[in-house]
């Protein structure tokens, strides 16, 4: 075994472990943008984390609302997109969605929603490319009781495993509901909508 043949050798095995190492740095870079080393914990173990904060301002006229919700997927974003891609099948997914459409030209999502845990059936209307890969995709709603509200999805996969994380914040006129039932009926929406989701995509 020459000298020559072990220099190649090391060579190739250390930039393959390179090549693995920077991947693996890549993704922690990213999850500690995104989660905590709690949160990661907690996502491993298929724990969804939601957070919604609603406030109406002094002269109650206006309110605001931030959301986050994170949660991971037992496959790989490959595998789970196959299917959360499919906007237009989402009222076959999820019950409290009546209909559901996507225009791909324009890129606009409708969601008709009525369900007990909502406070009145109501239509959201907003703009949002198809998920297919790993990436930031922002989303606004062009239309109903939260129009002008703006996010950001967040897609990566860590160790074969799809990681969703969702943020959005909105400022508008006082809705007429009261700040603690948005926050409920939201945040309880969105893990029950998520919990679902993840469900019916493992195949």
């Amino acid at each position: 075994m020459t000298r020559k043949f072990l220099f190649y050798s090391a060579l190739f095995f250390g930039l393959s472990f390179f090549s693995l190492w920077a991947k693996t740095v890549q993704n922690s870079n990213t999850l500690l943008i995104n989660v905590s080393e709690n949160e990661l914990k907690e996502l491993k173990n298929n724990k969804i984390i939601s957070n919604v904060d609603v406030f109406t301002s002094e002269d109650k006229t206006k309110q605001s609302l931030n959301f986050l919700i994170k949660g991971m997927h037992t496959n790989s974003c490959s595998t789970a997109l196959r299917k959360l891609s499919l906007y237009e099948k989402f009222s076959s997914f999820l019950d409290f969605v009546k209909e559901s459409y996507y225009n791909d030209s324009t890129q606009v999502l409708t969601f008709h929603l009525d369900s007990p845990i909502l406070p009145i059936p109501f239509i959201l209307t907003f703009k949002l490319p198809r998920i297919s890969k790993e990436g930031r995709y922002t989303f606004i709603f062009e239309l109903g009781m939260f129009k002008g509200l703006q996010g950001e999805i967040i897609i990566d996969e860590i160790n074969d495993r799809c990681l969703f994380s969702t943020t959005a914040h909105w400022e508008g006129p006082h809705t007429g509901f009261n700040d603690t039932i948005i926050e409920v009926f939201a945040s309880t929406l969105a893990k029950l909508s998520m919990e679902k989701l993840i469900r019916i995509s493992r195949f």
